[in-house]
C-alpha cells in the first residue's frame, strides 16, 4: 500500500467569544432559521480551551502533514504562531464570493472546501472537535491515492427528522439519482463488502441489497479524507444545490454538506475500504468521565468530543483539559512560546 504524496489538514474556526463576531452575527440572527434549536444554541459557539491541543496532537501524531489550512473569519487564537511554516490562516474573503458574506453555515463553507488556496489534491478535513491522540500514517487516510472510508447501506443511519438528519437525506437523494448502486456493487464488490461476514454492518449491507438505492451511510463525525476533484464532479452536476447551499447564511434542511462528497466518493468505487479508527462523545454530564478515560488510556487514534449540555460546564473543562494534559502536555510549535494561559 502507498499514501499520496502530500496530504494537507482542513480545520475552520470561529471564535464565539469574539465581540465583533457577535455584533456582526446579530445583525443577520433574524435569517435563521428557528426550527433548528441548534443554530444559536450556546453549545454552539462556546469555547472549551481545546484547540491547542488539535495543534499538540497533530504534530506529534502527524508530522507528515504537508499544510494546515486554518479557516477563519478574521480572528485567530491568542496562543497560535501564524508565522509557523506549515499553517495557512484561511479568511473566508479568500475563497468565498463576497455575496455570501458573512457565513455562520458550515455546511455552506464545506460546498467550497475545493477553493481553498493551495489546498492539496489530497486532504483530511477536520472540524474543530476532532483530535489526534494517538499516531496516524498517511494511510489511514489514503492508500494508492484514494480515500479511506467506511461503507455500511443502513437504513437507520438517516438521522431522524433534525435538520441535520434531512440534510444527509438530501445528500443521498442526490446520490441516488446519479448512481445505480446495483452496477457500482457490480464494479466494486469487495469494497462495499468489506466489512467481517459475522458483522452487523455486513448483515444490513446485505439485507439492503434488493435496493437499487442506496438507504443510509454511516456518518461518524470524524475526520474525513477527500480528494479535491470529487468537488469539481458534484459541482458539474448539481452545481445549483452547492449553489444554493452557498447562499445560506445560517444552515438549513434544505441544504447539503460534506457528506454529500463522502458519500459520492463512495459510489464512484473511488475509496479504500477501512475500519473507523475514532470514538465519537457527545459532552454530557454521563460521557465526561469516559471521554477522560479515553483521552488518558486509549489506544484509538481519533475522537471527537461534540458539544452538549452539561450542567457544570467549568468543571467538566477542567477535567477535559486535565486528560488532554496527561496525553499532550508539551507545548508545540504552532504555539507561541511565551503564551500563557489566563
Amino acid at each position: 500500500m502507498s499514501c499520496a504524496k502530500k496530504i494537507d489538514f482542513v480545520i475552520p474556526w470561529v471564535d464565539g467569544n469574539d465581540p465583533n463576531w457577535l455584533a456582526e452575527k446579530a445583525k443577520y440572527n433574524y435569517l435563521a432559521d428557528t426550527s433548528d434549536k441548534e443554530i444559536n444554541s450556546i453549545e454552539r459557539y462556546r469555547d472549551w480551551n481545546l484547540l491547542k491541543y488539535w495543534f499538540r496532537g497533530v504534530e506529534q501524531y502527524a508530522p507528515w502533514v504537508n499544510k494546515i489550512h486554518f479557516i477563519t473569519w478574521g480572528h485567530v487564537p491568542n496562543f497560535l504562531n501564524v508565522n509557523h511554516s506549515k499553517l495557512h490562516i484561511v479568511n473566508h474573503k479568500d475563497f468565498i464570493p463576497n455575496d455570501c458574506l458573512p457565513l455562520y453555515n458550515a455546511s455552506a463553507i464545506e460546498t467550497v472546501l475545493d477553493r481553498i488556496p493551495n489546498l492539496s489534491e489530497y486532504f483530511v478535513y477536520f472540524n474543530d472537535d476532532m483530535f489526534l491522540i494517538n499516531p496516524v500514517k498517511e494511510t489511514d487516510f489514503f492508500v494508492d491515492g484514494k480515500p479511506c472510508g467506511y461503507f455500511e447501506d443502513n437504513p437507520s443511519y438517516t438521522y431522524g427528522n433534525s435538520n441535520y438528519g434531512r440534510m444527509v437525506f438530501n445528500a443521498l437523494t442526490i446520490i441516488n439519482k446519479h448512481f445505480d448502486k446495483h452496477k457500482q456493487i457490480k464494479k466494486n464488490f469487495r469494497k462495499y463488502f468489506s466489512q467481517s461476514i459475522f458483522s452487523k454492518a455486513f448483515f444490513y449491507t446485505l439485507l439492503s441489497s434488493p435496493w437499487k438505492n442506496v438507504l443510509g451511510i454511516p456518518a461518524p463525525h470524524l475526520p474525513a479524507a477527500f480528494l479535491k476533484k470529487t468537488w469539481d464532479e458534484v459541482r458539474r452536476v448539481e452545481s445549483h444545490v452547492l449553489d444554493d447551499t452557498l447562499h445560506s447564511r445560517f444552515r438549513k434542511s434544505e441544504n447539503v454538506q460534506q457528506e454529500l462528497f463522502r458519500y459520492w466518493q463512495f459510489m464512484e468505487g473511488n475509496f479504500f475500504p477501512q475500519k473507523i479508527i475514532g470514538k465519537y462523545f457527545h459532552l454530557i454530564d454521563e460521557s465526561i468521565n469516559d471521554v477522560c478515560c479515553t483521552l488518558k488510556k486509549s489506544d484509538c487514534k481519533e475522537v471527537c468530543l461534540n458539544d452538549g449540555p452539561v450542567s457544570d460546564f467549568e468543571g467538566a473543562k477542567r477535567k477535559i483539559i486535565d486528560a488532554f494534559e496527561t496525553r499532550l502536555p508539551q507545548k508545540s510549535s504552532f504555539e507561541i512560546m511565551s503564551y500563557e494561559d489566563g
